[in-house]
């Protein structure tokens, strides 16, 4: 049944000849490729995808073994004042690493508590109170 699609396939002849080098016939596969096709463009996109996150200027990722980071974007090194030789020598992990985020993320939430949610009123349900 033919429904006018393409697909991938992988072919492969080599002609069989005579002693005088004539082409006698052709022998060759045909084999089709298509999911494998499909499953490299999805990696394809994958990737491209983490890669744009982990170019990011402004979310800081880091990958992590066990305790110790492995890899980390630019932005994760700036926002814990490390450098990436600092982590090719592996003297990044979580148990030196978390205090300097604690600290960091305490330093920006007391900045954005300051100067944006100080001076407005506060809403209140029954289970928390929220700037409004």
């Amino acid at each position: 049944m033919q429904n006018h699609t393409y697909r991938w396939f992988l072919t492969r002849g080599m002609p069989m000849r005579d002693d005088t080098g004539q082409i006698l016939k052709w022998f060759g596969t045909s084999t089709d490729i298509e999911k494998q096709k499909r499953a490299e463009e999805a990696l394809r996109q994958s990737q491209e995808r983490v890669n744009a996150l982990m170019n990011s200027n402004i979310i800081g990722i880091d990958v992590i073994e066990r305790e110790q980071i492995v890899d980390a974007n630019d932005t994760f090194l700036r926002m814990t004042d490390y450098t990436r030789e600092d982590l090719h020598a592996r003297r990044m992990n979580m148990i030196v690493i978390l205090p300097i985020m604690l600290r960091k993320s305490a330093q920006y939430a007391s900045f954005v508590y300051h100067h944006f949610l100080a001076h407005r009123p506060v809403l209140r349900c029954d289970c928390c109170s929220i700037q409004s």
